[in-house]
């Protein structure tokens, strides 16, 4: 990866998609700029806005609202040679999630995952907090490399799968799979 972005609030998706953007020498675009394409959800009273902001209690609804057709769309607004598709966890079994998670690392340019924070981190009154990392590769004795974007503990981690799998699962997470137009 080119940069490493720290997130700002509720922004993890996009400073992800930031850090992405500036591997692929798109680096006139930032996580703030690529918030306003997609809806996001502030807890009530909070005092930031985006052009498709709205405001929510409820921690499960909380963070950016994705879904593929708009991160297409944004990339084809933006002249971004990317596509991007979603595989929910589940659709993978415990059993496998290894192999599923080194077949994306062989056949995708860039995969982030969606999981619950409290889960993952072992943060109970955080579980319902979804969050994202960007999986870098699968090492040895069961473990991902992933990059938190934060902004709380924001950097490199390597993660047990089968935790990550546990808070994937928690959350109903998936893997936002982002392949290079050139590379298919």
């Amino acid at each position: 990866m080119v940069r490493h972005v720290e997130a700002k609030n509720y922004f993890c998706f996009f400073a992800l998609l930031e850090m992405i953007l500036a591997d692929m020498n798109i680096s006139n675009i930032d996580q703030s700029e690529i918030a306003d394409y997609f809806e996001i959800i502030f807890p009530e009273g909070y005092e930031q806005s985006t052009k498709k902001c709205r405001y929510d209690n409820d921690p499960w609804k909380l963070g950016a609202q994705i879904n593929t057709n708009e991160v297409n769309n944004f990339f084809a607004e933006n002249k971004v040679q990317c596509v991007c598709t979603y595989t929910p966890v589940n659709q993978v079994c415990e059993l496998t999630f290894d192999q599923v998670l080194k077949g994306f690392l062989n056949s995708d340019d860039y995969i982030i995952t969606t999981f619950s924070y409290g889960v993952l981190y072992d943060e109970i009154k955080n579980n319902e907090i979804g969050h994202v990392g960007l999986i870098l590769e699968l090492l040895p004795s069961y473990n991902v490399q992933m990059y938190d974007p934060g902004p709380r503990g924001c950097g490199f981690k390597a993660i047990d799968s089968y935790a990550l799998y546990r808070a994937m699962r928690y959350k109903q997470g998936g893997f936002y799979l982002f392949k290079r137009i050139d590379a298919i």
